[in-house]
């Protein structure tokens, strides 16, 4: 069963982007978000992780949930697997300088690398 409508498959596809999309409940977001709090204490806040699937077991899980997964599958045109390549985690505090985007684009890949990423996933949690 496809993890999301024909009508919301056609917006991703006309506007590049999908919103509304519950990843994790409520109470999930509030936990990950006092692990992600626990991290900055023990580490000092970062301005970007880059792998924190591979870091931290509620980062894992969140995004390995099935239908994250499936979603993903189904707008990237996968059906048989995707590759979680990396989780952009931006640490923008509260009157600090500096801007994150809203698309990040990764530029320097090689040419090889490029081909390969042809289509990008990108999820805001």
């Amino acid at each position: 069963m496809p993890a999301l409508s024909p009508q919301q498959v056609a917006e991703f596809e006309a506007k590049g982007v999908l919103c509304g999309l519950e990843a994790v409940s409520p109470p999930v977001a509030a936990a990950n978000r006092v692990s992600f709090s626990a991290r900055e204490a023990r580490d000092g806040p970062e301005p970007h992780y880059l792998t924190l699937h591979a870091e931290e077991q509620w980062c894992w899980e969140m995004m390995t949930q099935p239908h994250v997964v499936a979603a993903a599958e189904q707008l990237l045109g996968y059906p048989d697997g995707v590759f979680l390549l990396a989780t952009h985690a931006f640490n923008k505090l509260p009157h600090t300088p500096g801007f994150v985007g809203w698309h990040q684009v990764r530029s320097s890949c090689d040419a090889g690398m490029h081909e390969l990423l042809t289509r990008l996933c990108s999820a805001r949690i």
